[in-house]
């Protein structure tokens, strides 16, 4: 049983004696044993083969969502559905917010001008020969 004595590692896998619910420990940290409980019951450690479950709109935890505690210091991948919900030391976790994609309606940063190549040499006057710039026109 997941215990306040138990330590919990990352890639350790939870699962609820009371409904579907099937977890992975994403984060904890090291100095704290927190107690993880699914509808007020603590959960076990995981036996391996379980099947998922895809749950509905009404489940309490979802597949695939990451779930924190207040403080952001518990971390919880739900791997199969259920219909409880995940608690951290008596607190209701919450689905963990994605983090916003840069915005692409973002004006692009101007490019600075480039420096002339090194060796390239101008005809007095500055400006290329009229054939240089006839063969670079389009067709």
């Amino acid at each position: 049983m997941t215990t306040p004595g138990l330590s919990l590692r990352p890639g350790d896998q939870l699962a609820s004696t009371v409904c579907t619910t099937r977890v992975v420990v994403i984060r904890v940290p090291q100095d704290r044993r927190p107690l993880i409980e699914c509808v007020g019951s603590a959960m076990v450690q995981a036996s391996p083969g379980g099947q998922p479950s895809p749950g509905g709109p009404d489940s309490g935890t979802l597949i695939g969502k990451r779930y924190v505690d207040d403080a952001e210091s518990v971390e919880l991948l739900c791997t199969s559905s259920g219909a409880g919900t995940l608690s951290c030391d008596g607190a209701p976790m919450t689905i963990k917010a994605a983090k916003p994609l840069p915005a692409s309606d973002q004006q692009p940063r101007p490019r600075p001008p480039r420096a002339p190549r090194r060796g390239a040499r101008l005809p007095p006057g500055g400006r290329p020969p009229p054939h240089a710039l006839a063969s670079a026109s389009p067709r």
